[in-house]
């Protein structure tokens, strides 16, 4: 028989104290909600659907993480557009911006019609880009929940020890 090696990502994270999860209250399905014995705390964001508190000090004008599903991305770009620009608009005041979406591989998101959206691959192609080289966001993909989940937690922590050492550019 094959002995499989149990994942890395399989691991508990540890959660530094003084940390909490922020949520901002109109996620529906957050990502975050308590399991696994972390800290957060559900608020009304000015933008994004995560970021970190850090001794009681709200961190969403300097990191959050937009989340998304393919659908709603495809909207966004699509039909939804301006709602969209307005959201990016309200992003452009963090100092760290993040897009996340999940359930699909870049790959994939760019062959829409597997969605059953009408937007176009170019679109597609297109508004990725820009995301990334005019509006300054950066854009990250997980397939499953559970590796959202862990990536949301590992960047907000990350971010953490940062702003610990006195490493963060600025």
């Amino acid at each position: 028989s094959l002995l499989m090696a149990k994942p890395q990502y399989s691991k508990p994270i540890k959660i530094p104290t003084g940390v909490k999860f922020l949520v901002d209250t109109r996620e529906q399905k957050p990502l975050i909600c308590g399991g696994e014995g972390i800290p957060y705390k559900r608020k009304k964001l000015d933008a994004g659907d995560y970021s970190i508190e850090v001794d009681g000090k709200d961190c969403s004008r300097d990191i959050v993480i937009e989340h998304k599903l393919p659908h709603e991305f495809l909207g966004c770009i699509g039909a939804k557009r301006d709602f969209f620009e307005k959201q990016l608009e309200r992003l452009q005041k963090v100092n760290l911006r993040y897009l996340l979406i999940r359930g699909c591989t870049q790959e994939e998101i760019r062959d829409p019609f597997i969605y059953g959206s009408l937007v176009s691959p170019e679109s597609v192609w297109g508004s990725l880009i820009s995301l990334e080289v005019k509006w300054g966001m950066k854009v990250h993909f997980e397939s499953t929940r559970h590796l959202a989940h862990r990536w949301v937690v590992k960047t907000l922590i990350y971010y953490y020890h940062l702003l610990r050492r006195g490493k963060l550019g600025g």
